[in-house]
């Protein structure tokens, strides 16, 4: 049988993350950028334009990640809340003490 392996086709293009979807991609740009004005490669008018953008996206960022950690923490509050409502771990009934112990 003539079988033919598929392969990526010539102008395939690779996916990258986006550099800016972490606080460590956007110090790295950041840094690009200073550099960049230092050497002159970019007016330092434009560097401190797009450094201002950047940080207001990396709070942005922040600020995100922390609404995503209350909302975890919400769900693991109502998760131990209904484990102290006469629920029963390794066979013995949960008490708050115990949760709190077991933290």
């Amino acid at each position: 049988m003539n079988e033919e392996v598929a392969g990526p086709t010539p102008n395939a293009k690779k996916r990258r993350k986006n550099p800016l979807a972490s606080q460590k991609g956007i110090i790295a740009e950041m840094t690009r950028l200073y550099r960049a004005a230092s050497r002159g490669k970019v007016p330092a008018e434009e560097a401190r334009s797009r450094v201002w953008m950047l940080d207001r996206i990396g709070l942005r960022l922040e600020a995100l990640a922390l609404e995503e950690s209350h909302v975890k923490l919400g769900e693991l509050a109502a998760t131990a809340a209904g484990m102290t409502n006469g629920q029963v771990a390794y066979g013995q009934p949960i008490t708050d003490r115990r949760l709190i112990a077991a933290h």
